[in-house]
């Protein structure tokens, strides 16, 4: 076997070497992108939770959950009881709103 058969296997196996390590790059890269955009969404969740006064409760399938509370009187018991649930608030992007809000919150929202 001649020397230039050997030096073009070598030049070929470490191009396919080189293009492989690309790829996995490529991947870790898009998914630390991707793992990154929720933390944002959770963030937002929990700020449009507060502002409704409400308790947050979890992000799942992109949606928001806040924890919602009902008071009722059990005549059993002869006391009240408070019961939580998770409502969906949706998918929340930007939270925007102008009306009805303190100096404070409005500053919160503006990022000022």
């Amino acid at each position: 076997m001649p020397d230039d058969d050997f030096i073009k296997i070598k030049k070929r196996d470490l191009t396919r070497l080189f293009l492989l390590l690309i790829f996995f790059a490529a991947g870790f890269f898009l998914n630390s992108f991707i793992s990154a955009q929720p933390k944002t969404q959770v963030s937002m969740c929990n700020q449009f939770c507060d502002y409704a006064n409400l308790d947050f409760a979890f992000v799942k399938d992109g949606m928001c959950y806040c924890y919602q509370g009902q008071i009722f009187y059990n005549q059993v018991q002869n006391k009240t009881v408070t019961v939580y649930q998770a409502i969906n608030v949706g998918l929340i992007k930007n939270i925007t709103a102008e009306d009805g809000l303190t100096q404070q919150a409005r500053n919160l929202l503006t990022g000022g």
